[in-house]
């Protein structure tokens, strides 16, 4: 009898040419495969793959095998998705943290709050978001990618046998407190002046951006190794010397709030008056910043979570 675990590791070898490069998609190691792929052989009488120096290829045999294997393993995962989908009362979504999001994602459910569904939300960097929709935790992650990190996102889309929808490209932007943010609107208005020659206090006595402290949310992309660059001046923002770490949202408005603090996050997708901006728009590296969708390849979501988004797509198309 054949056995699914065993045409799982021929299918990824043949998707990704090598036991080399299967072995880190399935976590697993090399030899592991190898002697997998090499006793199903043994089993069906005849070779799968051509092995050489360069990696292995499909037999005409193998390649007929791999189109049946790969649909066998397409029904057995979707057999299993439905049996964990009437088995779990839980929509699963995960997204980078952010009051966009969240505010949407409130939103949502109160237009839907007669329909008894429940929703379970994870927040966290791009790449654990990765991770989760990898593993199944989660149906679909809204997550920024970052146009230095475009090689890595790609490799472990690859890896990970996800996909990613981008809905919408963004600049960065260097938030500051509140107040400070109202009352740079407020003398820029009558004043005439740009928001960066009217900077709060603190930052005035430092005289220059990167003087200023920031809190920003633990291991999320925006404190990472970034070229930060003032998209109206070219100044360049220096490593940002950062005097909070948090995973909380809450923690982070009253930080900004109480404190003399700045935070770099993504271009905000509220929409505000012309000389209104909450921040100063910063560019990062050579291209702008992406803000999509993640899901597993060849993989249905239920219907809520198709609901949710699309309702996003509509938001960010109307703004």
């Amino acid at each position: 009898m054949l056995d699914l675990r065993q045409l799982k590791f021929f299918v990824v070898s043949a998707d990704m040419g090598s036991f080399s490069e299967a072995s880190k998609v399935l976590y697993t190691t090399q030899s592991a495969i190898s002697k997998s792929v090499a006793a199903l052989e043994r089993q069906l009488g005849f070779e799968l793959f051509l092995r050489g120096g360069r990696g292995i290829s499909l037999t005409e045999k193998g390649a007929s095998f791999y189109l049946r294997a790969n649909e066998l393993l397409t029904s057995a995962e979707s057999l299993e998705r439905e049996a964990e989908e009437k088995s779990s009362r839980y929509v699963n979504l995960a997204a980078n943290p952010g009051t966009w999001f969240a505010d949407n994602f409130a939103e949502f459910y109160e237009m839907h709050q007669d329909e008894q569904l429940h929703f379970r939300i994870l927040t966290d960097s791009t790449s654990q978001v990765m991770r989760w929709v990898k593993n199944g935790a989660a149906e679909l992650g809204f997550v920024f990618v970052f146009p230095d990190d475009n090689g890595q996102f790609d490799y472990d889309l690859r890896r990970y046998q996800l996909q990613f929808e981008a809905l919408r490209t963004v600049s960065g932007m260097l938030y500051m407190s509140p107040e400070h943010m109202s009352g740079m609107q407020k003398s820029s208005r009558d004043s005439g002046k740009q928001m960066r020659d009217i900077l709060p206090e603190s930052a005035k006595k430092a005289e220059k951006l990167h003087a200023l402290r920031y809190i920003q949310m633990g291991q999320d992309e925006f404190s990472g190794e970034h070229l930060w660059q003032d998209k109206e001046t070219g100044d360049i923002l220096e490593k940002p010397d950062v005097a909070v770490i948090t995973n909380s949202d809450h923690i982070m408005h009253m930080m900004l709030k109480k404190h003399l603090l700045a935070n770099i996050s993504a271009e905000t997708f509220y929409q505000y008056p012309d000389g209104h901006r909450p921040g100063i728009p910063l560019a990062c590296g050579d291209g702008n910043i992406q803000y999509g969708i993640l899901s597993r390849q060849n993989a249905g979501i239920s219907e809520p979570a198709a609901r949710f988004a699309q309702f996003l797509r509509e938001r960010l198309q109307d703004r």
